[in-house]
């Protein structure tokens, strides 16, 4: 069946830089700072193994600078 597909968001951790890298696929990261902002950074439109006819999906990695009282 072609219709089976997965939403999913990944992260990585660099403790070394205090930066993580994500990807995303029709799920968002949402980073709250330490001084009470927001910020999201989208995912694809796309799932994985979300399959359409002659068309190659590539997903995209963030790469985000953060602190250490981010969450």
């Amino acid at each position: 069946d072609l219709t089976d597909a997965m939403d999913i968001g990944v992260i990585a951790f660099n403790f070394m830089e205090d930066t993580i890298e994500y990807c995303g696929a029709k799920r968002p990261l949402v980073l709250f700072n330490s001084k009470g902002e927001v910020s999201q950074i989208k995912g694809k439109k796309r799932s994985i193994g979300e399959f359409v006819f002659g068309e190659d999906v590539n997903f995209t990695t963030s790469t985000i600078k953060v602190d250490y009282d981010d969450i």
